[in-house]
Parts: structure tokens; C-alpha cells; sequence
């Protein structure tokens, strides 16, 4: 299973932990500090449709290379996969989620996308 705890001290301000556990043992667990949140309701326009899933991007060759951030691909992966669905519907395609690594700091923005013919 997955878990996701927010965090908030005098040493760590502004934390997230994320992890998997199976059977009652912690498989992996990784902590991030978030310097820049803004919230969903901050943005005029268009919201997320309940079920629909994004689409993921991961941008920079740090996924690939170090070995933490692999395991930090695969953990970001599960948290917003979902079911697998057996087609794939472009007006369900609703919104992107970009990861990008920039001198080892993660970036993660959500995008929008309307269908039009």
C-alpha cells in the first residue's frame, strides 16, 4: 500500500513523506521539501474531472541515471497511476502532471489540456 504524511517542524518546515509498505514492512520512503505550493484553487478555468487519470511526464536524465531518483520515478508512477484502463479516451485526457529534475531539485507542475476537433 501507499502513504503520503505531511510534515511540519522548526528543523523541517513545509515536509512531505512519501512510501510503500507491504505486509507491515516499509519498502521504501522518500522525504521532500516543498518550497513553492500553490493550490488548485488559485488557478481560474477549467478543473480535473473526477476519475480521470494524467498523463505523466518525467523531464531530465536524473530519472534515468541515479538510482534515487529511479526509485522516486516508480514511486510517483504508482501513486498516480490508478487502474489500467483497457482504452484510452482523448476527452478523458484532461490534465498533464510534469516532473522535472533541475539541479537535483524536483519540480512538479499540473497542465491542463482541452480536446477540440
Amino acid at each position: 500500500s501507499l502513504f503520503i504524511i505531511g510534515l511540519h517542524s522548526k528543523k523541517r518546515p513545509n515536509n512531505i513523506v512519501i512510501g510503500r509498505s507491504y505486509d507491515t514492512h516499509i519498502l521504501d520512503m522518500v522525504e521532500l521539501g516543498i518550497n513553492n505550493y500553490q493550490t488548485i484553487d488559485s488557478f481560474n478555468g477549467f478543473k480535473k474531472a473526477v476519475g480521470s487519470k494524467p498523463l505523466l511526464i518525467f523531464q531530465g536524465d536524473q530519472w534515468e541515471r541515479d538510482s534515487t531518483f529511479k526509485r522516486l520515478n516508480n514511486l510517483f508512477i504508482d501513486f498516480f497511476r490508478g487502474s489500467s484502463p483497457d482504452k484510452i479516451s482523448l476527452k478523458a485526457l484532461d490534465n498533464v502532471i510534469v516532473f522535472s529534475v533541475i539541479d537535483s531539485q524536483i519540480t512538479i507542475r499540473c497542465y491542463t489540456v482541452t480536446f477540440k476537433k
